[in-house]
């Protein structure tokens, strides 16, 4: 995989960096200074293959607010006024539509950002019929 560094274009006292890699995914690293102690960092672990230990996959320090599917409910409701159903969600993380989605144990859990995607692209309530009974 090809990695490139680019300067993000927002209005910053001093430029922000970002490292993307050829299938167009993005990592921050912040600062011209930042670089150079994530550079550090690295070097270092190449040449002695130690790292700082290990880290859990749903660490907010990743830049994701990880959500559970009572959470995504709520967020649904008080952001959209929508009533998004447990299931539908469940659903849809079993079926791939909610990307990142991990079934830690019996909890799904799922990046804030990719739950509001699928909610505004993907989510389709179901239809009623409120037809007055005749």
């Amino acid at each position: 995989m090809e990695f490139s560094i680019h300067r993000i274009d927002e209005p910053h006292e001093a430029s922000m960096y970002a490292l993307v890699t050829e299938d167009e995914h993005g990592f921050v690293l912040g600062e011209l200074s930042e670089v150079h102690e994530a550079a550090k960092a690295i070097n270092e672990f190449l040449a002695t293959g130690k790292d700082a230990g290990v880290i859990d996959n749903l660490d907010e320090r990743f830049g994701f607010k990880w959500l559970t599917v009572e959470e995504a409910i709520d967020m649904a409701y008080k952001e959209s006024r929508i009533d998004v159903p447990a299931t539908s969600i469940r659903w849809s993380c079993r079926q791939g539509h909610i990307q990142g989605a991990i079934n830690s144990g019996r909890q799904w859990r799922f990046p804030a950002m990719r739950f509001r995607g699928w909610l505004t692209r993907k989510y389709q309530p179901r239809k009623t019929n409120n037809k007055p009974a005749t």
